[in-house]
């Protein structure tokens, strides 16, 4: 995967690609029209994800996850960065249905550190749970299956893979299985 261009992503509710150029996270209505300006980034935009209100996002540069309402303004990290652990980035995040847990990328060079962890909004950067769900060095994305569960869907040593997750207890619930190879 090239990072060289950033990556886009849709917002909640399908009518615009959120992406990153010139150093600003911008959205274009699919409908046509210009792109908006959103806010500045701290570096190129690796992942993010959309709710009806807000946008979340991974850059690199920047001291991790950052948050930005889905109208504009200036961005805010909801994660940090923990040089203490060897973290080097934090990047791809995912909103959970509640619109107030997310799933993201903690990337390090120890591999006992690198995965998908889940934050949350209401906690401050130096609150998020410092717990590992799953190794993985990509992204994530959760998918619904019924009220309060469903998968979350990642890649891992080529494989593509999915393990069920109840969203109420934030817990990983039986083995991973393989869906592709």
């Amino acid at each position: 995967v090239s990072w060289s261009e950033g990556i886009t992503f849709w917002s909640s509710d399908s009518r615009s690609i959120l992406f990153y150029a010139d150093g600003r996270l911008k959205k274009a209505d699919l409908s046509g029209g210009g792109a908006q300006t959103l806010c500045e980034s701290p570096g190129l935009i690796i992942g993010g994800s959309s709710s009806r209100d807000q946008i979340l996002f991974g850059a690199l540069g920047a001291t991790g996850i950052l948050r930005v309402p889905a109208a504009g303004g200036t961005p805010v990290a909801v994660t940090k960065v923990d040089t203490s652990r060897q973290e080097r980035a934090h990047l791809m995040p995912s909103f959970l249905p509640d619109g107030r847990h997310f799933l993201y990328l903690r990337n390090s060079p120890v591999a006992e550190q690198v995965g998908i962890y889940v934050g949350a909004l209401d906690l401050s950067p130096g609150e998020q749970s410092a717990r590992r769900l799953i190794p993985t060095g990509t992204g994530a994305s959760f998918v619904p299956e019924s009220e309060g569960r469903g998968s979350i869907v990642f890649l891992r040593d080529g494989l593509l893979m999915a393990q069920e997750f109840d969203t109420g207890a934030l817990e990983l619930l039986g083995e991973p299985r393989v869906l592709a190879r």
